[in-house]
Formats: structure tokens, C-alpha cells, sequence
């Protein structure tokens, strides 16, 4: 094996390497990222045939988008029951994890909810 093999057989390990690293990095950041927020439910709409729910955090004044897919690392696999349950004009305390990151149109991800009664 010559040298530019070797050079080429390093890179290529390495870019494997520094993914591998990346996935374990973002995926113990994101498991760190839960937390839970208490407010009201203002609608819910469709974009590009996913779900989206508007919630009012209690003691902030703008609204927050919030995504509803699956998530393996958190156990949860019943979004399509979310969509059916989650309801604008009730009040809930949920558990959301990641990040909003506008120039990927990634909203944080409820994981967890409970429906307050008043």
C-alpha cells in the first residue's frame, strides 16, 4: 500500500470517527435538553403535512412553536395520539427537549404532556 492509499484510508477514518463522535455528542445534548413548561395550548396547524402546536408559556409573552414527532431516545412512539388529544384553549404542563433553529425550521419536540384542569 502506497502512501496516497494510506492518506486516503486516515481521512475517510477520521471523517468516520468525527460523525460517530458528532452523533454522541448531539445525542447526549438533546437527552440534556428536556425540560418541562406549564401554559396554554393557542392552535395547532399543518405545514408540509407535519403537525405544529402554538403554546403560550405562562409568564411570556410571545407564543412558541412546538413539533410533535416520535423520538426514540425518549420513548415515545404515540404522536399521532398527541394530535388527537392536544386541544387549543386548554391549559397543559408539557416536557419539550431540543432546540429551535430557524434556519433549519427545527422547533423544540414534546415529549410529554398533562392536561390542567381549571
Amino acid at each position: 500500500m502506497d502512501l496516497e492509499e494510506k492518506l486516503g484510508i486516515g481521512c475517510i477514518s477520521f471523517i468516520l470517527l468525527a460523525i460517530i463522535v458528532g452523533a454522541i455528542v448531539y445525542t447526549i445534548s438533546l437527552k440534556g435538553s428536556d425540560e418541562v413548561i406549564t401554559g396554554t395550548m393557542e392552535k395547532t396547524f399543518v405545514d408540509d403535512g407535519y403537525l405544529y402546536f402554538v403554546f403560550l408559556e405562562d409568564g411570556e409573552d410571545e407564543p412558541e412553536v412546538f413539533s410533535n414527532v416520535d423520538s426514540l431516545l425518549f420513548g415515545k412512539h404515540n404522536s399521532a395520539d398527541f394530535a388527537a388529544d392536544l386541544e387549543a384553549g386548554n391549559r397543559y404542563t408539557m416536557r419539550v427537549a431540543g432546540w429551535r433553529r430557524p434556519f433549519w425550521s427545527m422547533f423544540r419536540n414534546i415529549i410529554e404532556y398533562e392536561l390542567l384542569e381549571e
